[in-house]
């Protein structure tokens, strides 16, 4: 997904792109595939051939991932106790 939205874009960083509400495009990319290992270490493995992390960071992606159900959860439990 992150490569279909970002052929045009050159990977230079301008300040223009700091002062952005939003966060960078590969910061999204490396978000979203933490999270997608996070959901589920041992069956998205595979996802860690796109990052070069290491076991604590591995670790971490887990634990948000964890964090992020966990209020998410916390959000939807009015509507999911009808």
């Amino acid at each position: 997904m992150y490569d279909a939205f970002s052929y045009d874009r050159d990977d230079a960083i301008e300040d223009n792109d700091l002062m952005d509400s939003h966060s960078l495009d590969l910061q999204r990319r490396y978000r979203l595939l933490c999270l997608l290992y996070g959901s589920d270490a041992e069956n998205n493995a595979y996802v860690l051939n796109e990052m070069d992390l290491n076991e604590e960071q591995m670790d971490t992606c887990i634990y948000d991932y964890e964090d992020l159900i966990k209020n998410w959860y916390r959000i939807l439990y009015r509507y999911l106790r009808q």
